[in-house]
């Protein structure tokens, strides 16, 4: 059903294929363009 919530095991497919390391980098680039963007109220 495509409007469903993916079920665990998808989940545990898509967080098994990601890097860690790019997703840290990824993740550390997004919350500095969020802290840009907010004059750095980041909570």
């Amino acid at each position: 059903m495509p409007k469903e919530i993916p079920c665990h095991a998808t989940f545990g497919r898509v967080f098994a294929k990601l890097k860690p390391e790019a997703l840290q980098t990824c993740f550390i680039e997004w919350v500095r363009a969020i802290e840009t963007l907010t004059a750095g109220q980041v909570l």
